[in-house]
């Protein structure tokens, strides 16, 4: 209890409504991740930051946590992440996931964060596991590299590769999983933004579009070097196929602020029911149809255009129309199945 009571004024300040600066946040989170065994501190702090609204300072301590109490490693090869926040009230397929193995395929490295479903039934870990791809078994950062640095892309969950963020895994597990808590809080925005690895360009999701700025501010903060942050009118935290995408492009320390339509990516709007989530069975089988390019159907469209983002923004085409093209060629040619099932063969050996 010593430990935690240190960090009692600071929390009694962000419950009072008012915001902390990063090093204040840091130092609140930082104490209870590492000594926070019931749970109390970390449903207060995250329910009281989550109401008054996170500031980018804050966001940006919440993710210095991960970064000091997470290994972490370089290499020698452009990196990114395709997951965002999740959370969104519109639910479709895996899209940050088959994205993952797309991009890979045009030799981009994918080192993604995964989770089992909170706010969903089918989360990117559980998705997996019915390909036989167990997120568990990536329990070192030397495992992850080694993974990545085999197939292009490797899925991995924070706490099973570090020891120091072992008990934080243990309150989500306590505070959501076990009391079936589907609310959004801090650690939506936040946990999906660290890696590991050294990444500084990936595209970031959001849940809903007032999260945005400060999440771009956030990586602005963190020293990323580019950028591309959005949310939909639709609730869907992805690039949208049915309806407008609010975009922020943060580069260095500038932020632009704008939108996309499906026409920017060369296809048509559809209705959004064309594109929703129907069961776990469904999405499984969309999820497979698409990688071995059987698929061309507005789920398979809305992976293209998903991916057209992370291909533009590393420079492997000049255009998110050609992007929605070369995604479509890379499925035709089944190159991210081909990566799919070796790594399915990588994960039963390690």
């Amino acid at each position: 209890m010593d430990k935690l009571s240190t960090i009692l004024p600071i929390l009694q300040k962000l419950v009072s409504g008012n915001s902390l600066d990063r090093s204040e946040t840091k130092n609140l989170f930082e104490t209870i991740f590492l000594h926070d065994k019931e749970g109390y501190y970390f449903t207060a702090a995250m329910s009281a930051l989550h109401a008054k609204g996170e500031s980018p300072g804050e966001l940006s301590g919440i993710v210095d946590v991960f970064k000091k109490l997470s290994p972490r490693t370089e290499i020698n090869a452009e990196v990114t992440d395709t997951s965002g926040t999740g959370g969104g009230t519109f639910k479709s397929i895996n899209v940050s996931t088959a994205v993952a193995f797309i991009v890979a395929s045009a030799s981009i490295r994918v080192a993604k964060a995964s989770y089992y479903g909170v706010t969903s039934k089918c989360g990117s870990a559980d998705l997996l596991k019915r390909y036989k791809i167990d997120i568990s078994r990536i329990s070192s950062i030397h495992k992850l590299l080694e993974v990545l640095k085999e197939t292009g892309v490797v899925f991995y969950y924070t706490p099973y590769i570090s020891p120091k963020l072992e008990n934080r895994g243990k309150l989500f597990k306590k505070v959501f999983i076990e009391n079936n808590l589907k609310v959004k809080s801090p650690f939506h925005l936040t946990t999906n933004a660290f890696s590991p690895l050294l990444v500084k360009k990936r595209v970031y999701g959001v849940y809903n579009r007032r999260f945005i700025k400060p999440l771009a501010k956030m990586f602005a903060l963190l020293n990323y070097d580019e950028t591309f942050v959005f949310s939909t009118e639709l609730g869907l935290p992805e690039v949208s196929l049915s309806g407008k995408t609010y975009v922020i492009h943060q580069k260095g320390e500038s932020i632009k602020e704008f939108s996309w339509t499906p026409k920017d990516f060369g296809l048509k709007e559809v209705p959004p029911e064309y594109i929703k989530f129907m069961d776990i069975k469904h999405s499984t089988q969309i999820f497979k149809s698409i990688l071995q390019g059987h698929d061309e159907s507005p789920y398979a469209q809305l992976v293209w255009m998903n991916a057209a983002v992370v291909l533009y923004l590393f420079n492997r085409v000049k255009s998110l129309k050609e992007g929605v093209k070369l995604a479509r060629n890379l499925c035709k040619n089944k190159k991210p199945w081909n990566i799919l099932k070796r790594l399915q063969r990588i994960y039963q050996n390690v």
